[in-house]
């Protein structure tokens, strides 16, 4: 859903500054980037990008898929039973 004050689609905090968000998906195209705050006034798409393009997401199958977002790098990926589908996750 694109509406980042949207209570539904309110990431929770991981620790270390890294948020995550769980969502069942059927399978499709999507794209994505992350909110701060509730708005759009602060966002990080593809690359970590503030403001920049939406990540894209496709999904050959339902799945649920674990959104992310790295406050420290601005990272933004989304996860599928553990392993990077969209995005890039910040290097460990």
């Amino acid at each position: 859903d694109w509406a980042p004050d949207d209570p539904t689609v309110q990431a929770a905090g991981e620790g270390l500054g890294v948020w995550s968000l769980v969502a069942e998906l059927p399978a499709g195209y999507y794209e994505f980037k992350a909110a701060i705050n509730g708005t759009w006034d602060e966002n990080y798409g593809l690359d970590g990008t503030a403001g920049g393009d939406n990540i894209p997401l496709t999904l050959a199958a339902d799945a649920a898929v674990t959104f992310h977002y790295d406050r420290a790098t601005n990272a933004v990926w989304a996860t599928v039973d553990g392993a990077v589908v969209a995005g890039a996750a910040p290097a460990e």
